[in-house]
């Protein structure tokens, strides 16, 4: 049985929310998603949005019968679908001039399996036992601080995937780099480890990560996340 909480802040210095995030679960299957835009010029719409509504859509339709279905064939299906949002958005990026890109981190848990799907600087951690183990890499950013591996910003980009088996009380944090630059793993991992989590509620876990946060100096940039936890 899957539990999920997820919260998402807007900053203080940005009037909008650049971050979507979308969860959805029925008993042991579920989907977890934060998309994080990077705005770097002239952008008119909110990627993010429509990243996140699209996936949703396809959701409905994969979980409306699921009979038959594996986590091989849900992940190669939801790429496919990505790859297809990226192509569109870079397309019209490139027709409009503008200079955008989205990261996103996805989590598909179908029955005792998972998969993780990753774009950008988005993260994905899991804790097992007593240790939070990094499941997606960061991309780096070059002399201007761009990182050319997002959602929109060109054709053809690499959409990175793994895949495991899920553990009775393992645990699955998606954050934006609002947190992750922010916190630390150690910091995270210090609130997981410091307390008796398991007998936590996702909300609660997720509202001490937002007060880290918001005691280093003040919370400039957008920030994301969703808590799954399994057999809690």
């Amino acid at each position: 049985m899957l539990s999920a909480s997820k919260i998402t802040y807007n900053g203080s210095e940005n009037d909008s929310n650049s971050d979507s995030v979308f969860c959805d679960h029925v008993s042991d299957k579920g989907i977890f998603v934060v998309v994080d835009d990077r705005r770097v010029s002239g952008q008119a719409q909110q990627d993010s949005t429509y990243i996140c509504d699209n996936i949703e859509t396809w959701w409905k339709t994969i979980i409306s019968n699921p009979y038959g279905k594996t986590l091989a064939s849900v992940a190669n299906s939801c790429v496919g679908l990505i790859r297809q949002i990226n192509d569109q958005l870079a397309t019209e990026h490139e027709a409009l001039d503008i200079n955008a890109g989205s990261s996103l981190s996805l989590l598909l848990i179908w029955d005792n399996e998972y998969a993780v799907i990753n774009v950008g600087n988005s993260r994905i951690y899991r804790k097992i036992r007593r240790s939070l183990v990094p499941l997606t890499r960061d991309d780096g950013e070059d002399a201007e601080g761009q990182v050319d591996r997002l959602i929109g910003r060109r054709a053809g980009i690499d959409i990175r995937s793994d895949s495991g088996r899920v553990g009775r009380k393992d645990m699955f944090l998606l954050c934006s780099e609002g947190v992750h630059k922010v916190l630390s793993q150690k910091e995270i991992d210090g609130i997981f480890s410091g307390l008796a989590s398991f007998v936590l509620t996702d909300d609660y876990l997720l509202s001490l990560i937002a007060k880290t946060i918001e005691g280093k100096a003040g919370v400039k940039d957008d920030y994301s996340a969703i808590l799954c936890s399994v057999g809690r």
